[in-house]
C-alpha cells in the first residue's frame, strides 16, 4: 500500500512511502520509495493516528510539494506510479484521525 509520509531523517519532506507490514494495534512499519534497503532495516514505525502520515493525494490537494523516490524520471503522477509499481493506494479509512 502506498502513501504520502513526513521523511523522520529529513521532517521537511513529505515523501511517497510503502506500506511494508502492518502490526497489531494500529501500528504500521513504512519505507520511503526509492531509499528502502533490501532487508527493511530502514523502515520506521508510525500509528495509523500520526499526524506524519497521509493518504494518496494530500501534498497536492493541499498544494504542498511531494518528494518522489530517488531516481523517478519525470513529472510524479500518483495513478501512473501506483500502476507501474503494480500497488495499491492506502485506504482513506486507514488513516485514524
Amino acid at each position: 500500500m502506498k502513501l504520502e509520509a513526513i521523511d523522520p531523517l529529513n521532517l521537511s519532506t513529505i515523501c511517497v512511502a510503502t506500506v511494508t507490514e502492518v502490526l497489531r494495534n494500529n501500528y504500521l512499519m513504512i519505507g520511503i520509495d526509492g531509499m528502502m534497503a533490501a532487508n527493511g532495516s530502514d523502515c520506521f514505525c508510525y500509528h495509523a493516528s500520526s499526524p506524519c502520515i497521509f493518504p494518496v493525494g494530500f501534498c497536492e490537494s493541499n498544494g504542498i510539494t511531494l518528494t518522489p523516490p530517488r531516481g523517478y524520471k519525470g513529472e510524479f503522477k500518483w495513478q501512473e506510479y501506483l500502476k507501474k509499481t503494480k500497488s495499491k493506494a492506502a485506504p482513506v479509512g486507514l488513516f485514524h484521525r
